[in-house]
């Protein structure tokens, strides 16, 4: 039995290569025919040919499946759509362009249907918008819808839900609804201000001459500017001498359409408080007996406007006026006067306007509200001599740019209110001077002093903060003549380029500038004549370039000086002279380098010409000049 079973092991194995290789020596299906590298069992659907296997390039609409994937040889995007020279399909190599209407809108994506899983969407689903693009259209008015999609067009309608909201209805004014779809239910003239009941102020709604926005023309009987007032000008300049003249004025006339002189009459009470508009000047001069001027009514000021020596004046009324726009408005040298009210004043453009001399034998202090100032361009603000004034309100001036703004010698001011001035901008002029009970300056906004702004004989102040400054450029920042001054903030200042900065004659202690890196184009920092300072610190500097300098001189507490941080000085100069107890700056060993630049160093009687020597001739620091030798302490 065993014998049998190992035959037929034998007989096997012999029988195997016989299959394999087939009857009578023919090929099997586990040989590659056609030598293209497969099989028929490896893929390979036509043996006998080597352009056709797994690996050949297909060749569409031949007939032939080169590449024996069994795809339709007529559909190359495999869509079920048929392609080639006979086919329907547009786009045979884009699977997402066919023939087939999906959605029964009666366009394919071969006819540029935007979106065929949407009826509503098609070249045609908007005729009436104007260029004849794809659109959905979901209210079927003719007009596409404009939200925005990656799929169709946007079109005009803004509310696609809604038959009767497309840009081709009817406007229904004032209710809410915005039926033509340009966004606009509330300004039926289109002149920019909506009707004075629906959050604008124009008056007269279907005029696009009369709005709040526009100047009043005058002598019309139209009332332009919607203020509720028909303007009737009187022609030519009047001149006014007593109450009933003004009374006959104001009854007929609104404007003049010249100039107006009221000076040395008999008037006490000069209302004026009708007159809108003046072409000319306003001249109220030496009044003996004024003491009231109203001219409240008075809203643009474009030429000169004086009210100046009458004596007994004790109020003056301009609440109405909103700029002055030109020429100089001067309100000055009246002795008793203690309120002036511009409360509604918002800019001063290329004019002045000028408040001095005022209540100086009236010992109650008045202040003065200009809180609705946000702008001096081209122009000037000059509040002097004031005696009794106490305090300023300019919390809503933004900007000086460019323009002047002097406070000067009003004994009695102690507080400015600052409080959003955030730039004092190139060819613009500051000053806050000799306020001889001012407590301090704040400015928490100011960022940018590309100006002139000069600190000085305040000898009441004892701070002065600019918490958020951070450049000075080709400007000037000067804080002197403050005697009782005893901290400043000037904590994020980065740097100066081409600018000043000044401590001179101050009651400081020390200066810390701790954020200070950099001094370019001519820069200086000066700390002069402060009998009480004790240090100088520049921590963060590291460059001193291009002609820029240090000079600390004549400070006669003065021990310390701190650059610790090294840095580099650069064709500039440092000065250090006259600082009589002066013994430490040995932080200026750290000098990274002195290329071009020079040392200056006299009359300090404690510093030790060792320390100088070893400066002048420490190796890399490469200086320009170093100039020390006199009236330094030499017996260190």
């Amino acid at each position: 039995m065993h014998k049998i079973r190992s035959t037929i092991l034998f007989l096997s194995i012999l029988t195997v290569p016989a299959f394999l290789a087939g009857c009578g020596g023919k090929s099997s299906i586990f040989d590659d025919n056609d030598g293209d590298g497969y099989s028929a069992t490896e893929g390979d659907c036509d043996d006998t040919n080597p352009d056709i296997g797994p690996d050949a390039e297909e060749i569409w609409y031949d007939g032939f499946d080169q590449n024996c994937d069994n795809a339709d040889d007529f559909d190359a995007d495999g869509d079920g759509d048929i392609g080639g020279p006979n086919g329907v399909d547009c786009d045979d190599t884009n699977a997402a362009l066919n023939s087939y209407d999906e959605d029964g809108d009666g366009f394919s994506t071969c006819e540029d249907d935007c979106d065929d899983t949407e009826p509503a969407a098609s070249p045609g689903a908007a005729p009436l918008e104007s260029d004849g693009g794809c659109y959905l259209d979901l209210d079927d008015d003719g007009y596409g819808s404009n939200i925005e999609s990656e799929l169709f067009d946007m079109g005009t309608d803004c509310n696609d839900s809604e038959t009767g909201l497309n840009p081709g209805a009817e406007e229904i004014w004032y209710n809410d609804v915005d039926e033509n779809c340009d966004g606009n239910d509330t300004d039926q003239d289109g002149d920019g201000d909506s009707h004075e009941d629906h959050g604008g102020g124009d008056c007269n709604d279907q005029d696009d001459s009369i709005s709040s926005q526009l100047e009043e023309v005058g002598g019309n009987g139209i009332d332009e500017n919607c203020d509720g007032r028909v303007y009737n000008n009187a022609s030519g300049s009047q001149t006014f001498n007593n109450e009933s003249q003004l009374e006959i004025f104001c009854s007929s006339f609104d404007s003049v359409q010249g100039s107006i002189t009221i000076v040395n009459s008999n008037i006490a009470n000069l209302d004026l408080s009708c007159l809108a508009g003046v072409t000319g000047a306003i001249s109220i001069e030496y009044n003996t007996y004024l003491e009231h001027v109203d001219l409240s009514g008075l809203s643009t000021i474009q030429s000169n406007l004086m009210i100046y020596g009458n004596n007994d004046l004790e109020q003056v009324d301009l609440s109405g006026a909103t700029e002055i726009v030109g020429g100089s408005t001067s309100i000055g040298w009246s002795e008793d006067m203690n309120s002036i009210n511009l409360s509604s004043l918002h800019k001063i453009i290329n004019a002045q306007l000028s408040i001095q001399s005022i209540g100086t034998t009236v010992s109650e202090p008045w202040s003065l509200d200009l809180k609705a100032l946000n702008l001096i361009e081209y122009g000037t603000l000059n509040i002097a001599n004031n005696e009794y004034l106490d305090s300023i309100d300019l919390s809503g001036l933004s900007a000086v740019s460019p323009g002047t703004l002097s406070i000067s010698n009003n004994n009695h001011l102690y507080e400015i209110d600052f409080s959003t001035l955030n730039s004092i901008e190139s060819g613009s002029y500051v000053e806050i001077i000799q306020l001889n009970s001012l407590l301090g300056v704040y400015l928490p906004a100011l960022s940018i002093i590309d100006g002139y702004f000069s600190l000085a004989y305040n000898n009441s102040a004892t701070e002065y903060n600019f918490p958020m400054l951070e450049s000075i450029t080709n400007g000037y920042l000067y804080m002197q003549s403050a005697v009782l001054l005893e901290s400043f903030d000037l904590s994020s200042l980065t740097m100066l380029d081409g600018a000043q900065l000044a401590f001179n004659y101050t009651g400081l202690s020390s200066i810390s500038l701790p954020s200070l890196t950099s001094l370019n184009s001519g820069a200086v920092v000066t700390v002069r004549l402060n009998d009480y300072i004790e240090t100088v610190s520049f921590p963060a500097l590291t460059l001193v370039n291009d002609g820029s300098g240090i000079e600390i001189e004549y400070n006669n507490s003065l021990q310390l000086i701190d650059m610790d941080s090294g840095p580099d000085i650069i064709d500039s100069y440092i000065e250090i002279t006259n600082n009589e107890v002066l013994y430490d700056i040995y932080s200026l060993y750290n000098l990274s380098s002195a290329s071009g630049s020079t040392l200056r160093a006299y009359y300090n009687y404690q510093l030790c010409n060792s320390v100088l020597d070893y400066l002048a001739y420490k190796s890399g620091l490469d200086w320009y000049s170093v100039e020390y030798i006199s009236y330094n302490n030499t017996e260190c």
